[in-house]
């Protein structure tokens, strides 16, 4: 009798590899700032990123069997089946919508929405990027451009002569009652 051994072995490293890419990218994926998910082709959610449970209000529990169409009530159901046309066609979405939180809150995004394959299933990607803090910009902007309008008006319909100068003399504007009452243009 002869005893006989077999030993096989297997270089693991690029699977360790891979398994560390995938924990990195779900890492990633989880710190992102942008509201991140993907659904099925029945559009019922797969996945979410913390962005998106931060800013929407939602425990992970909360949206399982939740569709994607869920969070935009605003959104007639015959645009979201055009959507789903454009996707097939090999488009992607772009543009801007208001996303509902769990409290109802309204929150306006610019998202990417684009479709792919995989393992022979349909997903779409959602990448939204809450416009919330660039809207209050363009509100406070505006705001001051009507307060600098109504100055504005005021100053030249005021029968007191203003004026403002550089610190060498030069006139950087003056009101309409100067201009009257000096006889200047």
């Amino acid at each position: 009798d002869r005893e006989i051994a077999c030993i096989f072995t297997r270089d693991l490293r690029e699977e360790k590899r891979r398994e560390r890419l995938a924990q990195v990218t779900q890492y990633l994926l989880d710190q992102a700032n942008d509201i991140i998910y993907w659904f099925d082709s029945e559009g019922f959610i797969q996945y979410a990123n913390e962005a998106f449970y931060k800013k929407l209000g939602y425990e992970a529990s909360e949206i399982v069997g939740k569709r994607g169409r869920d969070f935009f009530p605003e959104i007639p159901l015959e645009e979201v089946n055009n959507a789903w046309r454009t996707l097939r066609s090999g488009r992607n979405i772009f543009g801007e919508y208001v996303i509902t939180g769990k409290d109802n809150r309204k929150i306006s995004v610019e998202a990417s929405i684009a479709l792919t394959q995989f393992e022979g299933k349909e997903y779409c990607s959602a990448i939204m990027r809450d416009l919330t803090e660039r809207d209050q910009k363009e509100k406070e902007l505006q705001e001051r451009e009507r307060l600098l309008n109504i100055t504005s008006f005021a100053l030249n319909k005021t029968s007191e002569m203003i004026y403002w100068v550089r610190m060498d003399g030069t006139f950087i504007s003056v009101n309409q009652a100067l201009c009257d009452k000096s006889g200047y243009t």
